[in-house]
Order: C-alpha cells, then structure tokens, then sequence
C-alpha cells in the first residue's frame, strides 16, 4: 500500500516547524529546499564597499533552537583581513522587513568603519580634529571654521 507522507505534518507533530518561506509560513523540507536553490528567491540584498562584502539572505531554516522568535534571515559581513573588526560579523532576523533594515543598518556600520580607517591612514588636517568618544571606539568627526 503507498501511503503520501506529509513531511510538513510530521514536522508539526514533532515540535515547531524548522522551515519556513520569506513570509514566515512553515514548509516542508522538499519545498524550502527547492526554494534555497533558487539564488535570486534566497537573496535580499547583496552589496560590495571597499574591501567589505555585505550579504542578506533567507535561510529558511530557522536558527532560533531557543524560543519562539523566527530567525530565518541572515546579514554577513566578508573580508579578507582577520583582524578587522568587523571580520564575519553576523546578524539575524525573524522577517524580511527586518532583513532589509538590518542590511541597511550594516552598510552604515561598514561605512563608518571604512571612514575610520581613512582617517587613521592618513594624518588629519587641522580642519577636522578627530575626538575620541568616551567607549573610544567610534570617532566624533569636528568641522572647526577656518
């Protein structure tokens, strides 16, 4: 006798679902797997700045073992150089929307961090001091009249 097994009510039966489409709606395995494979369904945004490659994407399976907080989106900071700061940073969120503010919020970081990093290469004018912050982590750039 052939019997159809639902993977996604078997799923179901055996905790919370642990697939899920960009819209948060629990899949079985062969469909998000189908879904991962597709580049362009997988990827939210995707951006190079200096030597920073910024990605966002939909895993689909949830990273969240701990609560009941999706968290099937992932932004991930590449560089070459181990020691940066920012090497393999990682954020996760539970939707798209957050997905898309979260890249955006990760851009901004990035760019500071490129800022900083011109600004230590090379000796500053007299026009713009550099003043450390109290954590002396994030410099406050100061325009001083001419």
């Amino acid at each position: 006798m052939n019997q159809s097994i639902n993977l996604l009510e078997l799923s179901m039966k055996m905790g919370k679902p642990r697939y899920y489409d960009k819209d948060g709606h629990p899949l079985d395995l062969l469909t998000w797997g189908r879904l991962f494979e597709d580049r362009d369904y997988k990827r939210v945004s995707h951006d190079l700045l200096g030597p920073y490659e910024i990605s966002t994407v939909w895993m689909g399976l949830d990273h969240n073992w701990y609560s009941n907080e999706l968290s099937i989106f992932e932004t991930m900071i590449f560089c070459t150089d181990e020691k940066d700061e920012l090497y393999h940073y990682q954020d996760r969120y539970s939707c798209l929307e957050d997905a898309i503010c979260g890249h955006q919020q990760t851009m901004a970081m990035v760019k500071v961090q490129i800022a900083i990093k011109e600004a230590k290469a090379k000796k500053m004018d007299p026009a713009h001091q550099v003043v450390e912050n109290d954590s002396d982590s994030l410099p406050v750039t100061s325009d001083q009249p001419k």
